[in-house]
């Protein structure tokens, strides 16, 4: 039977494993074991166990196994849990005093996950263009706000401005230029694609007589996009 947690608990169960001797994460993998095994009190107590060992150590040893720490919840993103609250405002200090003692491209990258913050990846991408997580998160954030600026265009309305989604196409495709995983690329430029196209026939679409809806004018034009579904809810 399928269990819609399952992703989460078995990859606690195999972080309580890889880590459980490692002399600096030990904690952080008991951490892991009592929340995979939904001891939710003793789980808590090991967190504030590995964040009190940390602080105990020297600044460039926490600075050492938070950029660690922060690769491994960066690759296991399904395990939902493995970043609990008070873990992730220490490892949020962290990097601000890294940002503002280095200034570099890495602990702005990480703020900017942390924190769910683009300025901060935008800082961590002037600093470093090479930097491929923030350039791949600036996309997801172009891209996330093409999709709301069009998700209403099956009852032919656009959100916003035509000048501030061509802004932002325009934007992403600078960002496409320097992604350097060729499947990353290819993902991106067929997004970058499938946007330029519908708002493309949106203008077009703008230009006609507008006597049909933008679905039917797309029929007759056999232009293809992907179906909405627009929820409305009453108060």
């Amino acid at each position: 039977m399928f269990y819609w947690n399952k992703t989460n608990f078995d990859g606690l169960k195999q972080i309580a494993i890889e880590y459980k001797e490692d002399e600096d994460l030990k904690l952080f993998a008991e951490y892991c074991h009592y929340r995979d095994t939904g001891i939710r009190k003793i789980a808590f107590q090991k967190i504030e166990e590995f964040i009190n060992y940390c602080e105990s150590c020297s600044l460039e040893k926490q600075q050492n196994i938070s950029l660690f720490l922060l690769e491994i919840i960066y690759r296991n993103q399904e395990i939902h849990t493995l970043i609990s609250d008070p873990l992730k405002k220490y490892l949020v200090k962290i990097m601000q005093f890294r940002a503002s003692s280095q200034g570099e491209s890495l602990a702005y990258q990480w703020l900017g996950y942390l924190c769910n913050n683009i300025d901060m990846y935008e800082k961590g991408l002037k600093l470093d263009p090479a930097n491929q997580i923030c350039r791949k998160a600036l996309l997801n954030s172009d891209f996330n706000e093409l999709d709301w600026q069009t998700h209403h265009l099956s009852e032919s309305l656009f959100i916003g401005t035509l000048d501030d989604a061509l802004s932002t196409l325009k934007r992403a495709c600078i960002l496409l230029l320097e992604l350097s995983d060729p499947n990353d690329k290819k993902l991106f430029e067929e997004k970058y694609l499938y946007y330029k196209e519908i708002i493309s026939a949106w203008i077009q679409y703008k230009k006609s007589n507008m006597t049909v809806s933008f679905c039917d004018w797309c029929k007759e034009n056999e232009l293809k996009f992907k179906p909405y579904q627009t929820l409305y809810y009453e108060k």
